[in-house]
C-alpha cells in the first residue's frame, strides 16, 4: 500500500505534464494563419545558435499596406564597445505583399537601438545612425543626415518626428517630409511625444505633470482620475499609457474610456496605426510552468511568452490576438507593426517575418 501511493503520485504528475505540454500544441492548431511568411535566416537574420552573445534591435515597419520593411539589426555585446554605435551595418529588406516576395535589399548603418527605423508617409521612412536622422525612400536610398542623437519617435500618421534626448541632447520636433526643425526642447525640463496635430509634454517638475498642446488652444494639463501616464497618441482625439498593471485609453480631456490588463507594464509596448482606428499591445512574460520545470529559472532570463493584442481604439474590443514562445531568441524582442489601415500586422518570430490579416 505504501509503495502504491508514490507510484500513483508519479503517474498523476506524468499525466499532468503531458496535458500541460499539449496545451500549446492545441492552442497553435487554432492560431490564425499568416497571409505571408518569409524565413529571414536566408536573408541575413542570425541563426539561433549565434544569438546568445548578440542583442537584437531589428525593426519592422509598413511603408504602405503592401510594403513591409525589415531592418535586420544585431549587435555583438561580448566585447567592449561604445554605448552608441551603428556598426556593423544592418540589412534592410523590403517585401511586397501583393507580389509575396522580397523586391529590394541593401546594407546601411543603423543605430543599435530599437525604433531606429520609423515609417513616415507616402512610402517613405526615416533612419537613425551615428551621423543623425536621414529621410529615406522605398528604393532604400537615404538623404543627408540632420545631426542628432536618438531616440527617434514618430506620430501615428508619420507626419511628425521627435529625435534627440540621449546624452542630455535637445529634442527636436521635425516635419517628416522635409526634416525641417519645427521646435526644440531641453530634456532636463520636458520629454516630448509627437502626435500628428498635437504634442504630449511630460514635464520633469513633479507638480506640473503631463500637458497637451493642440494648435489653436493654450497648453493645458491632462487631468485623469485613473492615474493616466500617457505614452502615445492613438489618434488626434485619444491617448493611451500604462498605469499600474493596466493600459488606460482616454480622451484628450482626461476622460478614461476603458482600461485593459497587462502583466508586466515595463516590458510592454503600444503600437499605433496611421488610421488611428486600431492599436496593438505587445507584451512579453514568463509562465509559472516554465519556472517549475526549469529549476532556478527567474525573471531576467529569456521570456517564455510573447503576445500581441490588436484593439479597436474607440470601443476597446479585441480584434486579433496571438501568443507564442519566443525562445531561444532573447531580449529585446522585435516589436510588431500595424499597417496604415490597421488591417494587417507584421510580426518577426523565430527568425521569420509573418504578416497576418485582421478582420
Amino acid at each position: 500500500m505504501g509503495r502504491e501511493a508514490p507510484r500513483s503520485i508519479l503517474l498523476c504528475f506524468i499525466t499532468l505534464s503531458i496535458f500541460v505540454m499539449a496545451i500549446p500544441a492545441f492552442a497553435n492548431s487554432a492560431a490564425p494563419k499568416p497571409l505571408f511568411r518569409q524565413d529571414l535566416h536566408l536573408l541575413g537574420f542570425p541563426d539561433r545558435t549565434l544569438t546568445r552573445n548578440m542583442a537584437n534591435y531589428t525593426d519592422v515597419v509598413f511603408l504602405s499596406d503592401d510594403l513591409v520593411l525589415v531592418a535586420v539589426n544585431f549587435r555583438d555585446y561580448a566585447g567592449v564597445s561604445p554605448l552608441f554605435a551603428d556598426e556593423p551595418p544592418s540589412k534592410l529588406l523590403l517585401f511586397d505583399l501583393s507580389q509575396r516576395k522580397l523586391i529590394r535589399s541593401t546594407d546601411l548603418p543603423v543605430e543599435k537601438a530599437q525604433g531606429s527605423v520609423r515609417s513616415t508617409r507616402d512610402g517613405q521612412f526615416v533612419l537613425l545612425d551615428e551621423a543623425g536622422v536621414r529621410l529615406c525612400s522605398s528604393d532604400l536610398t537615404c538623404g543627408q543626415p540632420l545631426t542628432s542623437r536618438g531616440p527617434l519617435a514618430a506620430s501615428p500618421g508619420g507626419t511628425r518626428l521627435v529625435v534627440g534626448g540621449n546624452s542630455r541632447t535637445e529634442q527636436k520636433l521635425l516635419d517628416s517630409a522635409t526634416l525641417k526643425e519645427l521646435e526644440s526642447f531641453y530634456p532636463q525640463r520636458v520629454f516630448v511625444i509627437p502626435g500628428d496635430d498635437g504634442l504630449l509634454l511630460r514635464y520633469n517638475r513633479s507638480n506640473v505633470g503631463v500637458h497637451i498642446r493642440i494648435p489653436g488652444k493654450p497648453e493645458y494639463p491632462l487631468e485623469s482620475g485613473g492615474g493616466l501616464w500617457p505614452s502615445r497618441f492613438l489618434n488626434d482625439r485619444i491617448v493611451a499609457g500604462f498605469s499600474s498593471r493596466s493600459v488606460f485609453v482616454a480622451k484628450l480631456d482626461g476622460e478614461v474610456l476603458y482600461r485593459l490588463p497587462v502583466k508586466i507594464p515595463w516590458d510592454a509596448d503600444l503600437v499605433t496605426s496611421a488610421s488611428g482606428s486600431r492599436f496593438c499591445i505587445h507584451e512579453i512574460g514568463y509562465t509559472r510552468w516554465n519556472s517549475f520545470i526549469n529549476f532556478g529559472y527567474v525573471e531576467g532570463t529569456p521570456p517564455s511568452i510573447q503576445s500581441v493584442r490588436v484593439i479597436d481604439t474607440e470601443s476597446g474590443k479585441l480584434v486579433f490576438q496571438l501568443k507564442w514562445d519566443p525562445r531561444p531568441y532573447g531580449y529585446p524582442l522585435v516589436i510588431p507593426a500595424l499597417s496604415p489601415s490597421a488591417n494587417e500586422i507584421a510580426i518577426v518570430r523565430a527568425g521569420y517575418l509573418e504578416v497576418y490579416e485582421i478582420h
